[in-house]
């Protein structure tokens, strides 16, 4: 092996010039020396050439390499992906890069706000009839009368509940047919101190939720109770005018029933405030001139320092005024109805979509004595993610993208007058994108949209995380319990295919397969008179409904069970007896 390696390394090398030794070749590769040839080797005489002097093998190898340059590798060149078009590089969801792209054609409009529904006249006449608490002379019976006044940011609905005659009143506020004739928006005008529901001065709007949030207000509080001063006016008005044949010989023992969020309901300084304003709305309904700034005030101040052990000074005030929670009310008619079993879990899951927030609640009712209902609430959450709140959300989102674009401000500009407060009842797109005509939005793969961002991180989050799942993460109910729970899905809100798509949502939970909510209906009583109104629109009036009816006992937020400490292993040492002790 080596003598045919020398014999290739000569003759490479000696078409170069070179020649190389035995020795030499047998040192580089490796071979002993022989004693006898120990020092220098003899050299070779070339043919062809002189004699060179002798070299190693590595200085021929770096002679070699210097005289055979090794070919410079070519530039690699771009390919060639015209023919494919432009390549689309996806956009990430950040400040930086929006993950989305706006187009605005020529031509390019608001749509949201151009198609404003027409509102209704209110019917005229009854607040006048309405500032007694008697139709007539009162000079037979007592009968029990129950106001049913659901108090909602955008709108108000009032039912009256008669026991002893077995019925209901839908009170109707306004001109024309349907739902719309029994919804009153929830707005205030004052002109020269003095009240109405409509026409001139000043506007006072978003009621209910400005007295929320700063409960001991003396303006909000005013504005409130005269506004409800009205409104009990009106439906004592109404039903003295319309069923004075059955009322006008009777003496008329009322109660006005308010409803309230459970999550507002179990606090105790809203729960005390909407008491008083209650009783103080009372009594401005019953003051026999125009309901006034000075009167509105004066029935706060009786309110605020009535003394129970006074007794009563007129049969006006002759009133008993409860806050229940809406959510009691609002299954009311289920669980009066023969579809209730009093022996089943009666585990319910109610979600109510508002206009400004979305109450939702699990909750658990139980018959109690003297024909009441106990309820026991698992979880209850208010949250900001009613209608009025998803348009703001997206007005917010555009407003911020048609900033980025050129020619954008024109159209951000008119969006902004159209954050309309919460009593509006113009229509909204089920979707973002039809706020606009000629404006194009493009989003890229992975990127969110405005109405997924507030659909699943808001809407769903907290019907599904905070109200249904929580219930078992913080141990209040076991997996059993939880499995196919009925679904309650009413408010205004849900009339939106957006909200709507709430209902499939919660059919199935991804990685949860046990935890699922089976939609029920909630159909319209027989006992409720309400012309014209649709059975699919019934659920716009059942918190007014079971207000009137509802009796409610004790109203419990459920505490998680005590965790109990591991039991110790049992050790050998429990079943040996020591002989000391024999």
């Amino acid at each position: 092996m080596a003598n045919l390696i020398e014999k290739r390394m000569k003759k490479a090398f000696a078409e170069t010039g070179l020649d190389i030794s035995s020795s030499t070749m047998k040192k580089s590769v490796g071979s002993k020396p022989h004693p006898k040839n120990e020092g220098p080797s003899s050299p070779q005489v070339s043919k062809t050439q002189s004699q060179p002097s002798a070299v190693s093998l590595s200085e021929v190898f770096e002679r070699w390499q210097r005289s055979h340059p090794r070919p410079e590798k070519p530039k690699s060149r771009p390919l060639d992906l015209s023919c494919y078009g432009t390549p689309r590089i996806p956009q990430r969801d950040n400040a930086h890069e929006p993950g989305f792209r706006l187009q605005l054609n020529p031509g390019a409009r608001l749509l949201i706000g151009v198609e404003q529904t027409e509102a209704l006249p209110i019917l005229a006449g009854f607040c006048a009839n309405g500032r007694s608490t008697q139709c007539g002379d009162g000079t037979t019976d007592a009968r029990e009368i129950v106001l049913g006044l659901d108090f909602g940011t955008s709108s108000v609905k009032t039912v009256i509940g008669d026991s002893a005659l077995g019925k209901a009143f839908a009170v109707p506020f306004r001109e024309g047919d349907g739902v719309k004739r029994y919804l009153l928006p929830s707005r205030l005008y004052e002109t020269g101190g003095c009240y109405s529901f409509d026409g001139g001065g000043t506007a006072h709007r978003d009621l209910k939720l400005a007295l929320i949030a700063a409960p001991r207000s003396s303006p909000q509080r005013e504005r409130v109770v005269a506004f409800l001063a009205m409104v009990i006016r009106h439906a004592r008005g109404w039903l003295f005018a319309t069923h004075r044949d059955v009322y006008r010989r009777s003496r008329l023992v009322w109660k006005l029933v308010i409803g309230l969020p459970i999550a507002y309901h179990l606090d105790d300084e809203l729960f005390h405030t909407f008491t008083e304003v209650g009783q103080a709305a009372w009594l401005a309904a019953c003051d026999q001139g125009e309901v006034s700034a000075l009167s509105v005030k004066k029935a706060l101040s009786k309110a605020e320092h009535a003394n129970p052990d006074s007794g009563i000074h007129s049969e006006d005030e002759d009133v008993e005024v409860s806050i229940v929670p809406e959510i009691a009310a609002q299954i009311y008619g289920f669980v009066n109805s023969s579809r209730f079993d009093k022996n089943a879990p009666n585990i319910f899951l109610l979600g109510d979509v508002g206009a400004g927030s979305v109450d939702s609640a699990l909750f658990h009712v139980k018959p109690a004595r003297g024909g009441r209902w106990d309820f026991e609430f698992f979880t209850s959450v208010v949250e900001p993610n009613g209608v009025m709140n998803l348009h703001r959300h997206r007005v917010n989102w555009w407003q911020e993208a048609l900033g980025k674009i050129e020619g954008g401000e024109a159209l951000s500009a008119a969006l902004a007058d159209l954050k309309f407060p919460t009593d509006s009842e113009a229509p909204l797109p089920d979707h973002f994108t039809g706020y606009f005509s000629g404006v194009g939005v493009e989003f890229s793969k992975g990127a969110e949209t405005p109405d997924d961002y507030f659909f699943m991180k808001k809407l769903v989050h907290q019907v599904r995380g905070q109200s249904y799942w929580r219930a078992w993460k913080d141990g209040l109910l076991s997996p059993d319990q939880l499995v196919d729970i009925p679904a309650f899905y009413c408010g205004g809100g849900m009339r939106m295919r957006y909200y709507n798509r709430l209902k499939n949502e919660m059919k199935t939970i991804p990685g949860v397969t046990w935890l699922k909510a089976i939609p029920r209906p909630i159909q319209r009583p027989r006992n409720l008179e309400a012309p014209t109104l649709r059975g699919q629109d019934y659920d716009r009036l059942t918190v007014a409904y079971g207000l009137s009816f509802l009796e409610v006992g004790a109203v419990t937020k459920s505490l998680p069970p005590p965790k109990l400490p591991p039991q110790p292993k049992p050790s050998w040492r429990d079943n040996y007896v020591d002989k000391d002790h024999c």
